[in-house]
């Protein structure tokens, strides 16, 4: 059985040599590997397939692997002996599928399994090494392998020992070298040399025996004998640069090849692949020499034919398994000649005279005489001879032969090709002589110069098609008719079918069909809508097939077929497999399939399956992209196509599908892009990725991609594979052309990666690796991990257990404690809540307490015990003032509503000013005091009044509980001041440092003495906090030593202004004496305490005439009967309070020029904001000084007197400038105008005013005097002088004029009454302002 499959493939492997010897000199087309394809050097000395079908590339500069994609380098390193060489001479694969790989320094071995090269140090019995240059490795049928080095001898190596043959004599191995093996087929191992003859080795003797002259003297002595093989009964003998010779072993006969030009041409290499035809390598290009037909085909080196060889210098020859042929070059790396089942013939121009003249394809025609007429689109007629191979042109006018050279169309009839040419007619050529008749398109009667189509039909009618529609003339005449029916479509190809009828195909709308026998005309166009319809409108040729059916190919739409029983039309394009929707011209062969072009190759169909098969430039095709109308099917069944890169040519009878499938492997494994081999550091492989069944990879490295090779070299379709991740991939993925996958983020687990090779993705059969992939889940997410959370949970039930069971123990005591806490807060908040709320009704009794108080102070009492009673009283009325400003204070700075007010404040002023106001009391209590403060003044950005509040609680503290002596320091840092207060006292434990500034905590309650309230040193220190700084107690020192630190800085600080009051606007200083003008005013007091009403009513009614209420309600009822000038208010009140009060005062227009003050316990911002905004003038806060009180009064009044004056003797002293609110600023601005538009009128007055603002004469009258200090008639004429100054002042008019244009008619009476108005006359005013511009 072994047997009959060693003979089956030897049978298909001389088959295949044969194939390719048959073909024609024209027909070896060959691909090229270089190093732009990443070949490692051009210079390719040896080529071997090894079993796994890859082919290696030996080059001088490392060793190549070749799977049909790409290329990957080895360069032959053992690391553990540390030699290395990459030049590569000699190539063979053992047994074991391991490679031996011959450098210029021995040899080495290549274990695929493992990726590693080996070097071959044994030694021979007589302490020979490879250590040169190696010729030839072999094996013979004893499983011997022979290494051949030229400059020490032969070398065989059997079961690890290695045996050294110097053959020739070794004093003169350099002349006498041994370069030639031929092991033949009967077992017979015979090494050539150089100068000695050939040798045949006895195995019995193991020795080897000398040939060198025949039976006929004919000798080898003298010869270098560079190569040799088997060839039938000889040996054929490669004379480096002598004769190709050929011995016969058993006749003794040596005899000369026939072989004319391979002699003398430095002979490389020889092979005989069929046992009757030599292939030889030389310097000249490659010989295929034929004895038996006395043939010597010779390829050579064309630089204008691509397919060509690419080097005439041929190193090595090497056959693989599919029978291509690999040729080694010099310069020109790798050329492969592939096997292929189908043979595309090429035609392109090149160098020969007999070549085509340019690429591009456009018509075909045949002659009777089996040449092959070919019109191209830019350089005429070429005629092809198909046994030859050679091509003439058709000569052309010299005059005009430009315009014969782009064919749109051909045809052959009687004879002749009718040639239709691009805007210049039509050519009728007689094929026999090649003379020309040219047809002008005036003499076809056409009113379009192009020929894009023509038909001779069955009635010998002819028929032309241009770009302007449809012509034709009848037979053997030259006059064109129109066909108007077609009207202006583009007839690009025409088609009389087996019924007579004619087909017309134009290009963008649709097609045509013609019935003769009644001379009708049917349009069958593309409609989106309907599937059934024409699939485009842009039709490129029409076939009538065998069975009868029309067949359109379409630009665009793919192939149709028209369905005359449904008169409806089949579409197939690249939904059904189509490579493109482009399809050009269609042939059918014998077999009833299809072949038709693309511009993504040539397809193959069959219509009864639907079957595609596409052919590409992988299987031997010029190019991808074919051409319109360029294709015939020749007499003898060969086709022909027209593409834009050159014509093919094939049988398409050849073509025999093979049933085997590839192998196909994983030649590279990559992590996130990165190859990851053996060698590798940290590398999960073991074995090389080709030998590798199994991956386990840590989770951080999920990204992984593959390299997949299928080492066939014939066919594109040898390069389809497939390929499923289990589980992910639920079906089969075809690959993309680079043969890489990729998977992205793997999780972790167990996959199964699948690949397969396949010519067919339905074949059950088919070649196929897998590779099991283990994704290890992160440490966290691992088996032990899981153990150790299991582990880990139940410790943490156990510790809960105990947890809750302690948890209960103690529950009782925190429950207690809690409870404790919780009350003491309750108790704390209401303590505060008790103490704030205490403190605003204290507030109104201590004002009630000091007014008295300051009066009876201000009568000088002469009794000085009453005297001294009294200031007793004072002392401790103030000192509730202060204790219920501070309750009420550190209530704002708890509820977060302490606003600071940021100055640039003198630090040591500010101490100094404190210090003093304290030291009276220190030095009565006999205690003494000592100050340290630098002369350098401190400045900081501070809030005075809690920097006041902050010492004022240290020195009132130093003061209660020093015993002797209190110490004051200042002291600046950088960023920072701090004051020190240091008193002798007890001294505070260490452990109650911070106890002492909780809120109500008293350190000596528990001893009974006196204490404060305890809210003194909370309320400091919260106001350090709120700048930023500290207040401590300093326990490292001997005495009590309280420091405050602040920061000299803050982000916000007020901008203080400078205090420039205009003469007319000061205030009467306090302590002045009120004049009696005051009871010229009338004041109104609301407040609901009835004792405070009545103490302030008393007070007041010695300055004021004095009107009260007890709530706004009752204020506003008095307000709108009798005439106020101010109102005093209180805020808190029932019924109306007064912020409602001031808001009805200020909405009332008759109201709302009364200035309001508010009179309130509540001072915080909020309220005085809040105040100020609905318009009162001022905020007196209780409790407050009676004179403080009164001169504010005064001083509201007064400033509204002086502005009233202002405004009356100061022609340019504007409104804006009073002080006023919104409404009644608006309301004079409004009055103003009004005067102003009726300013020329002498009889406007009260009437007409009152009339316009719609106001009562009295409200009139009572609010101009209130505003402005003047009666409505009186306030009249001042607007109208004052416009006069105006105008005056502008200098346009003359005095005389002006009087008149303000409404006054009496010149005199102008100047009167405007000298008493502003103490002037008109005259001296316009003196005194000459270049002064308007104020206003």
């Amino acid at each position: 059985m072994r047997k009959s499959i060693l003979y089956l493939l030897l049978m298909i492997f001389c088959l295949s040599g044969l194939y390719a010897a048959n073909r024609k000199p024209f027909n070896y087309y060959f691909s090229h590997i270089s190093s732009e394809d990443g070949l490692s050097e051009s210079q390719v000395k040896v080529i071997l397939q090894d079993s796994y079908g890859f082919m290696w590339f030996g080059t001088k500069n490392g060793l190549n692997r070749y799977d049909g994609t790409s290329i990957q380098t080895f360069n032959c390193d053992d690391y553990i002996t540390g030699t290395s060489n990459h030049n590569i001479s000699a190539l063979f694969e053992d047994e074991n599928k391991k490679l031996w790989v011959g450098t210029d320094r021995g040899v080495y071995i290549y274990d695929p399994v493992y990726d590693k090269f080996s070097f071959i140090n044994l030694e021979a019995e007589n302490g020979e090494r490879m250590f040169n240059w190696v010729a030839r490795i072999t094996s013979d049928h004893d499983g011997n392998i022979w290494v051949l080095i030229p400059d020490q001898g032969a070398f065989r190596y059997k079961d690890e020992k290695l045996y050294y043959y110097a053959i020739t004599n070794k004093d003169n191995i350099k002349r006498e070298s041994t370069e030639a093996i031929c092991v033949k087929e009967n077992g017979e191992v015979w090494i050539g040399t150089a100068g000695v003859g050939i040798f045949r080795y006895n195995p019995e003797t193991d020795s080897f025996t000398q040939y060198h002259t025949d039976k006929n003297g004919n000798s080898l002595m003298g010869e270098h004998i560079f190569a040799m093989c088997e060839y039938g009964d000889w040996i054929a003998l490669a004379i480096h640069d002598g004769e190709l010779k050929k011995y016969n072993p058993v006749t003794n006969v040596l005899q000369t090849v026939k072989a004319p030009g391979v002699h003398h041409t430095i002979l490389r290499d020889v092979v005989c692949l069929d046992k009757e035809r030599l292939w030889v390598c030389t310097h000249a290009g490659l010989f295929i020499v034929d004895e038996a037909h006395n043939k010597v085909t010779h390829l050579e080196e064309d630089p204008m034919h691509s397919y060509n060889l690419s080097d005439n210098i041929i190193f090595c020859i090497h056959k693989d398994r599919e029978g291509g042929i690999w040729l080694g070059t010099k310069f020109g790396g790798v050329n492969y000649l592939p096997n292929h089942k189908l043979l595309f013939e090429k035609y392109v121009p090149s160098s020969s005279e007999k070549s085509l003249n340019t690429r591009r394809i456009r018509e075909i025609v045949e002659a009777p005489d089996g040449n092959i007429w070919i019109g191209t689109e830019d350089n005429g007629i070429n005629i092809l001879n198909p046994s030859t191979g050679e091509v003439t042109q058709i000569n052309y006018p010299a005059s005009d032969r430009k315009n014969h050279l782009m064919t749109q169309s051909m045809s052959f009839h009687d004879g002749k090709i009718y040639c239709g040419l691009f805007k210049y007619g039509l050519d009728i050529i007689n094929i026999s002589d090649h003379s020309i008749r040219h047809l002008t398109h005036q003499q076809l009667n056409l009113d379009e110069e192009s020929v894009y189509s023509q038909l001779i039909d069955s009635r010998g009618r002819l028929w032309v098609g241009n770009a302007w529609g449809l012509s034709r003339a009848e037979a053997n005449s030259s006059n064109f008719t129109r066909i108007p029916e077609v009207g202006l479509d583009w007839i690009v190809c025409m088609l009389e079918d087996k019924k007579g009828r004619i087909w017309f195909a134009s290009m963008g709308s649709g097609v045509w069909k013609y019935t003769q026998e009644d001379n009708t005309f049917r349009k069958y166009f593309n409609d989106e809508k309907d599937p059934g319809s024409l699939s485009s409108n842009s039709v490129s040729s029409i076939l009538e097939d065998s069975k009868g059916q029309i067949w359109f190919s379409t630009d665009r739409g793919g192939i149709c077929r028209y369905n005359e029983t449904d008169d409806n039309f089949t579409t197939f394009s690249k939904e059904q497999g189509l490579p493109d929707d482009v399809a050009y011209k269609i042939l059918e062969d014998n077999k009833h399939n299809f072949w038709f072009g693309t511009n993504q190759g040539l397809v193959k169909f069959k219509p009864e399956t639907g079957d595609v098969r596409v052919f590409t430039v992988q299987d031997g095709l010029i190019g991808n992209q074919f051409n319109y109308n360029s294709g015939i099917k020749a007499s003898d069944g060969k086709f022909y196509f027209g593409t834009i890169d050159g014509l093919i040519a094939f049988n398409p009878n050849d073509d025999q599908q093979s049933d085997s499938i590839p192998p196909v492997y994983i030649t590279k494994f990559s992590i996130y892009n990165k190859e990851v081999t053996v060698h590798t550091p940290n590398s999960p492989l073991s074995k090389s990725i080709l030998h590798t069944n199994r991956i386990v990879l840590p989770y951080d490295q999920s990204n992984i991609s593959f390299d997949v090779a299928i080492p066939s070299y014939s066919s594109a379709r040898s390069k389809e594979c497939f390929y499923k991740m289990e589980p992910l991939d639920h079906n089969w993925v075809k690959s993309n052309s680079n043969q890489n996958i990729s998977y992205a983020k793997l999780p972790p687990g167990n996959y199964i990666f699948h690949v397969k090779a396949t010519q067919e993705e339905d074949t059950d059969d088919q070649s196929a690796t897998s590779l099991r992939i283990t994704i290890l889940p992160p440490w966290w997410l691992s088996t032990w991990a899981y153990i150790a959370y299991t582990l880990l949970v139940l410790c943490l039930i156990y510790g809960w257990f105990r947890w809750y069971k302690r948890r209960k123990e103690r529950q009782m005591e925190e429950k207690q404690k809690l409870f404790e806490i919780a009350k003491e807060k309750e108790l704390y908040e209401a303590k505060v809540e008790f103490f704030t709320e205490i403190a605003h009704e204290v507030r109104t009794p201590l004002t009630l307490i000091n007014g008295p108080l300051e009066t009876i102070l201000d009568m000088h009492i002469q009794d000085s015990k009453i005297t001294r009673n009294l200031t007793v009283i004072a002392q401790n009325t103030k000192r509730l003032l202060e204790l219920t400003g501070q309750l009420l204070d550190f209530r704002k700075v708890g509820a977060n509503k302490f606003k600071m007010d940021f100055a640039w404040v003198n630090v040591t002023t500010l101490l100094k000013d404190t210090i003093l106001r304290f030291e009276p009391t220190i030095l009565q209590q006999e205690k003494v005091l000592s100050v340290d403060i630098p002369k350098e003044e401190i400045t900081a950005a501070i809030d005075q009044e809690a920097v006041t509040k902050i010492l004022s609680n240290l020195l009132n503290n130093a003061l209660k509980y020093s015993a002797q002596t209190i110490r004051i320091e200042l002291r600046q840092e950088e960023t920072t001041f701090s004051i020190r207060v240091i008193s002798d006292g007890k001294r505070i434990p260490a452990e109650l440092s911070q106890q002492i500034f909780e809120p109500f905590y008293q350190i000596n309650k528990k001893e009974g003495a006196s204490a404060g309230a305890g809210i003194g040193l909370p309320l400091a220190r919260s106001l350090a906090m709120l700048h930023s700084g500290q207040l401590w107690l300093d326990t490292k020192a001997t005495d009590n030593s309280f420091v405050l630190t602040l920061p000299l800085v803050q982000e916000k600080v007020r901008q203080q202004e400078s205090a420039i009051i205009q003469e007319e606007f000061i205030f009467p200083e306090e302590g002045t004496t009120v004049n009696a003008e005051g009871r010229n005013y009338t004041l109104l007091l609301v407040e609901d305490n009835e004792t405070m009403r009545s103490f302030l009513a008393e007070k007041l009614q010695e300055l004021f005439i004095t009107e009260t209420a007890p709530d706004g309600k009752v204020a506003l009822e008095i307000l709108r009967e009798h005439h106020v000038d101010i109102v005093v208010s209180d805020i808190m009140m029932p019924v109306m309070n007064g912020l409602e009060l001031c808001k009805e005062i200020k909405a009332d227009i008759e109201l709302s020029h009364i200035p309001v003050i508010f009179l309130t316990a509540k001072n915080d911002l909020d309220s005085k904001i809040n105040g100020l905004r609905l318009g009162a003038e001022a905020y007196v806060e209780k409790p407050f000084s009676f004179n403080y009180l009164a001169t504010q009064i005064f001083s509201l009044l007064n400033n509204r007197q002086k502005e009233r004056e202002a405004f009356s003797k100061r022609p340019f002293f504007p409104v804006n400038n009073m002080q006023m609110n919104k409404a009644d600023k608006e309301f004079m601005d409004r009055i103003i105008a009004i005067i102003h538009e009726n300013i020329t009128d002498e009889n406007f007055g009260v009437e007409r005013l009152a009339e316009i603002l719609f106001l009562s004469r009295s409200s009139l009258l009572r609010k101009i005097k209130v505003l402005s200090g003047l009666s409505p008639n009186d306030f009249i004429r001042l607007i109208r002088l004052k416009k006069a100054a105006e105008l005056i002042l502008d200098g346009q008019h003359r005095i005389g004029e002006i009087c008149y244009l303000v409404g006054i008619n009496s010149p005199s009476y102008f100047s009167k009454i405007f000298q008493k108005q502003f103490g002037v006359t008109p005259k001296d005013f316009e003196k005194q302002n000459q270049g002064i511009p308007n104020e206003e």
